[in-house]
C-alpha cells in the first residue's frame, strides 16, 4: 500500500475524523503534528500547494486534500466494499 501521511493538530475535530476514517479503512498512516512545529507546518504548506488548514492528507506523493476531500475520495471516486461500514466514523458520510 502507498504510504499515507496526515498533517494534523491535536485539537482539530476534522483531523480526528479523518484519522478515524483511515483507520476504519484499514490504512496505517504517519501523523505529523504541526501545531507547535513550524518546520512541519512549512513542509505541509509547501507539499499541499499553499494550504494552511488541517488535516492535509497524502497518499504517497498524491495530495488528497483535507477531510472533505478524503470523504469525496472514498465515497465517490474510490468506493470500496466497506465504504458504508465506515459511516459511523464521520458525521459527514
Amino acid at each position: 500500500m502507498t504510504d499515507v501521511v496526515i498533517y494534523t493538530k491535536s485539537y482539530c475535530p476534522y483531523c480526528k475524523a479523518a484519522k478515524a476514517l483511515l483507520t476504519c479503512k484499514g490504512l496505517e498512516f504517519e501523523e505529523i503534528e504541526v501545531a507547535d512545529d513550524p518546520e512541519a507546518l512549512q513542509e505541509m504548506i509547501t507539499r499541499s500547494g499553499g494550504r494552511r488548514t488541517v488535516p492535509q492528507i497524502f497518499f504517497g506523493d498524491v495530495h488528497i486534500g483535507g477531510h472533505s476531500d478524503l470523504l469525496n475520495y472514498y465515497w465517490y471516486e474510490n468506493p470500496t466494499p466497506n465504504t458504508n461500514t465506515c459511516n459511523h466514523v464521520s458525521p459527514y458520510l
